[in-house]
């Protein structure tokens, strides 16, 4: 729909005004501007949006991605990026300024953040996410993308060195934020209460737990654990931690690819200057295990991947493993190439003060959390708490 201020929308989500894009349109200096959605998952309920140059109602050249949200929400993000910005390249807000405009209807004000999006491709009508190409496409895997979000039909999935090379990219990025770390003594409540969000995520694991949620030992998904919730619990209240500057909220749908599967990091609501550095390996590595893999799995063999993934260098052990059914084998074998990456990354940029147990810690806090959403795979998530929960406990580590 083209009107007089010659906006060009295309599946312009509900509750973002045409006053809040004309304003950018106008920041951007564009005289038509092409708006469509960009479909990825998130935690927040933020909306993405892509913006691309227009000429005769059509998408020219690679598209900027616009962050709306409420404004009070919007200017929280903006602080963050502000604080970020310059140790992550990609924290590329253009004009530095917060878009807004008031929607009469709702009487939200909504804002904006305009972010440059490094490239794109003739084979590609819109950036994809890292999501997207990490385990492949139908018929044999979902790919849950909204209309029109999905690219050329001909693409299914990364070669495994395509990917390895686009997980070190990625990875790659945190050097400079990283390399300044230092270690502190620090509360695990300030640490990890963006995480936690209140005790949602315990009240979640009670509900799938049941009556066992009382109980400190017991059989759950074929393997024994430790209540994780009853570790939880007993945690000490500080532990020695690398603290440094943060993404905060690093998993697959927030790093974009081009064309070229060239990485760009977005999002920086959850950055922070003085938090754990351990956050940015283990939320990647939670999301491709419990929110991205396929659900078609064999719990039986999915134990074998999630013990082998309490030892650091537990990714040989999946690796070396012949897996029943081809394809899910295949999945397994691509999660482990990028976990070896993830860890072997945490492990070079913190060197040999990180042991695998304070590595499990940030994995068990941050997944803590995260099992409140049903994107991830409730019963394989809470198994895995279990596991490393009963890991931990059976050492004495941290209480």
């Amino acid at each position: 729909m083209t009107g007089k201020n010659r906006l060009i929308h295309s599946e312009l989500p509900g509750g973002v005004s045409l006053g809040l894009i004309e304003n950018i349109r106008k920041g951007l200096s564009l005289k038509e501007v092409y708006i469509s959605s960009f479909a990825r998952y998130g935690f927040s309920g933020a909306k993405l949006l892509l913006a691309y140059r227009a000429k005769k109602k059509r998408p020219v050249d690679a598209p900027y991605i616009i962050k709306v949200a409420k404004l009070e929400n919007i200017q929280k993000e903006y602080r963050a990026t502000i604080d970020v910005k310059p140790n992550f390249r990609d924290s590329n807000m253009l004009h530095g300024k917060i878009f807004s405009s008031r929607d009469r209807d709702s009487g939200v004000t909504w804002g904006a953040l305009v972010f440059a999006h490094a490239g794109n491709s003739i084979n590609w009508k819109e950036p994809m996410t890292l999501k997207s190409v990490i385990y492949g496409t139908p018929p044999w895997i979902p790919r849950h993308y909204g209309k029109g979000a999905l690219p050329s039909d001909e693409v299914t999935v990364l070669t495994d060195a395509k990917l390895e090379k686009c997980f070190r990219s990625v990875f790659n990025k945190l050097d400079v934020p990283h390399k300044g770390h230092r270690w502190e003594k620090r509360s695990i409540v300030s640490l990890y209460k963006k995480y936690f969000r209140g005790r949602v995520g315990e009240k979640r694991l009670k509900i799938i737990l049941g009556k066992n949620s009382d109980r400190m030992r017991f059989v759950f998904g074929e393997a024994e654990i430790h209540n994780p919730i009853k570790y939880f619990q007993r945690i000490v209240d500080s532990v020695n931690t690398p603290t440094g500057i943060v993404h905060g909220d690093l998993h697959t749908d927030n790093v974009v690819l081009d064309g070229h599967y060239d990485p760009t990091l977005i999002d920086f609501a959850w950055g922070h200057i003085n938090r754990d550095i351990l956050v940015d390996y283990v939320l990647m590595e939670n999301t491709i295990r419990f929110n991205n893999f396929p659900r078609s799995i064999v719990l039986e063999e999915q134990r074998f991947v999630d013990e082998a993934l309490l030892d650091y260098d537990g990714t040989s052990k999946v690796l070396s493993k012949s897996f029943n059914d081809r394809r899910i084998g295949q999945c397994y074998h691509r999660m482990a190439k990028a976990i070896k990456i993830i860890r072997g990354k945490a492990k070079d940029i913190i060197g040999s003060k990180l042991t695998g147990e304070r590595y499990l810690l940030t994995q068990f806090l941050v997944l803590y959390g995260l099992i409140r959403y049903p994107d991830y795979d409730q019963i394989v998530a809470t198994r895995a708490l279990g596991l490393i929960a009963k890991r931990l406990a059976d050492k004495r580590h941290f209480l």
